[in-house]
C-alpha cells in the first residue's frame, strides 16, 4: 500500500490559511478553484493542504508585494504550469530556479516590466522563497512571516511541516506548537514565565504568539 502523502492531506481552513501567508479569507476563496488558480484538497467544506499552503504564499507574494493583477496571475499560473509539466508548479522546487524566470518574463508582456526589472524582481521572489525548504523537488517546509513586512532580517522562528504537529505551526527546532503557547498566554502567563518553562529565549515565544494572534484576527 502506497504511503499517503501528508503534504495533499486537507488540513487548513480558509481563515487559517490566509492568516499563515497574510492574505484576506476573501482574497485566498477568490484563488480557488473552478475560477481561480488553485485546487483545494477538499472542496466540501474548502479545505487546504500543505501544498495549498505554500502556492497561496507565492501567489500573495506576486499579488500583494509587486501588484500584478489577478487575471495576470492566472494566465501567467497556467502558463508555468504547462511549461514545467508539473502538477502544483508554484509548489514545485523548479519554480525557484526556472519557474521564476518564465513566471516573470511571462508577466513581463503584460506589465511591461524592464529587463532590470526583471533582475530585481526576481530577486526579491527569491528571498521570499527561501522561506520555503524543498525535498526531492517538492515544498516540506514553510516559514511564515512572524513579523511586519520590510523587517529585516525576518528570523526563521516558526515552521510549518506537514510531517509534525499534525501540519500546525510549532517553534522551529521543537515539537511546541504555537496555539499552546497563545493559550498559556491568554490564560494570563507572562513571556518571561513561558520562556522559562519551555527554556526557549524570549523572543521565540514572542515570535509564537505573534504568528498564532496573526492566524486568529
Amino acid at each position: 500500500m502506497s504511503r499517503v502523502d501528508v503534504r495533499e492531506s486537507p488540513v487548513y481552513s480558509l481563515r487559517e490559511a490566509a492568516g499563515y501567508v497574510r492574505v484576506p479569507a476573501s482574497t485566498v476563496s477568490s484563488w480557488m478553484a473552478p475560477r481561480g488558480m488553485i485546487t483545494p484538497a477538499c472542496t466540501a467544506p474548502t479545505t487546504l493542504s500543505f501544498s495549498n499552503l505554500v502556492e497561496l504564499f507565492v501567489l500573495s507574494v506576486l499579488r500583494n508585494e509587486h501588484e500584478f493583477s489577478t487575471q495576470s496571475l492566472r494566465k501567467a499560473v497556467a502558463y508555468v504550469r504547462s511549461e514545467l509539466a508539473v502538477a502544483r508548479p508554484l509548489a514545485h522546487a523548479k519554480f525557484r530556479t526556472d519557474g521564476v524566470h518564465l513566471f516573470v518574463d511571462h508577466l513581463g508582456s503584460l506589465v511591461n516590466v524592464s529587463k532590470n526589472g526583471q533582475t530585481a524582481l526576481r530577486d526579491l521572489m527569491g528571498q521570499y522563497l527561501e522561506r520555503i525548504e524543498y525535498e526531492q523537488e517538492a515544498a516540506t517546509r514553510f516559514y511564515p512571516f512572524v513579523r511586519a513586512f520590510g523587517l529585516a532580517p525576518q528570523p526563521r522562528s516558526v515552521v510549518i511541516d506537514p510531517d509534525f504537529g499534525f501540519g500546525k505551526p510549532v517553534i522551529a527546532g521543537t515539537g511546541i506548537r504555537t496555539s499552546a503557547v497563545v493559550d498559556r498566554y491568554m490564560a494570563g502567563e507572562s513571556m518571561t514565565a513561558l520562556a522559562e518553562d519551555y527554556r526557549l529565549d524570549p523572543s521565540l515565544v514572542e515570535d509564537a504568539i505573534r504568528a498564532q494572534m496573526r492566524e486568529a484576527a
